[in-house]
């Protein structure tokens, strides 16, 4: 099966954990007009060591990820091969995105939910492969024709900032990935967040690891040693983790980007339900061709 897809253009790309990097500016922290905040405003999903946060009901759910990562690939692998009619084996790949979880920025904010990590290794999850080995074997040019220049594959592609799928620049949701990012934006400017990220370090420390030092509003955390083994890798993943749990601090700092993400809604509010609907129309159409392919 092929892992890889450097083919395959910018839209797919995964956010980087350390995100909020990008967005926090390099003065204020701490500054911000504090905001009232709800308790359990952010979903934690436990069983996942995922969360959502408002903007999230504007962009696809995992369910429509997965129907149209499905109609995605299956459009895929018709253009590669030049062939309506699919494999067993090309469909069973197809079939796959419709059964896979994957985790994005769900350590947004550091390690948490230390049962998760003790039982999934620290694992945060992927895709299934784009095509079956045989198709990955492929002229690297044809492939990215399909992904990059095909029309029927480009018309089903995934939006969900939360998971790290973003549109280009232009794309009529290329402004939803910014929108979602707002909230976290100023949440690391809120002087709860520093006084949460210093009492979470301040755990980890005595534990006996080392900590990065926290810069532009990032959380930090545990200091990865290159020389570590998985075994101390996961070890101290666990320990940052249960640092985390024990004071409920992911729940706290993310309570806080709804308090300002909810600003940004009320803002651009028109935008965002129309965004909604378009992604709507595009699982509709995903699943209807799954299911006239016989996937669904």
């Amino acid at each position: 099966m092929m892992t890889g897809v450097s083919w395959k253009r910018s839209i797919w790309l995964v956010l980087a954990v350390g995100m909020s990097s990008l967005l926090v500016g390099c003065d204020g922290a701490g500054a911000q007009p504090t905001v009232s905040v709800s308790s359990g405003a952010a979903h934690l999903d436990w069983d996942s060591a995922s969360f959502t946060v408002p903007i999230d009901a504007y962009a696809m759910s995992v369910h429509d990820m997965q129907v149209v990562g499905a109609a995605h690939t299956l459009r895929f692998i018709q253009c590669a091969t030049g062939r309506d009619e699919l494999t067993a084996d090309e469909l069973a790949n197809v079939r796959e995105w419709l059964a896979v979880v994957p985790l994005a920025n769900s350590w947004y904010f550091g390690r948490w939910d230390a049962p998760y990590i003790a039982a999934h290794a620290d694992s945060s999850g992927s895709w299934p492969s784009l095509g079956t080995a045989a198709i990955g074997d492929m002229d690297s040019e044809i492939l990215s024709n399909c992904v990059n220049e095909n029309e029927k594959v480009m018309e089903f592609e995934s939006i969900s900032p939360s998971f790290g799928y973003i549109s280009p620049i232009g794309d009529t949701f290329s402004n939803l990935a910014a929108y979602w990012g707002e909230g976290f934006e100023l949440a690391e400017k809120d002087q709860r967040f520093n006084d949460l990220v210093k009492q979470r370090n301040e755990c980890i420390k005595q534990q006996g690891y080392p900590v990065t030092v926290p810069t532009r509003g990032e959380s930090a955390g545990v200091k990865y040693e290159a020389n570590w083994s998985e075994e101390q890798i996961l070890k101290a993943s666990l320990a940052e983790a249960t640092c985390s749990d024990d004071m409920s601090f992911t729940q706290q700092v993310l309570d806080l980007v709804p308090a300002y993400q909810m600003q940004t809604i009320s803002q651009h509010e028109a935008e965002l339900v129309s965004m909604k609907q378009l992604l709507d129309q595009r699982v509709d159409a995903a699943t209807k061709v799954l299911t006239a392919a016989g996937v669904m």
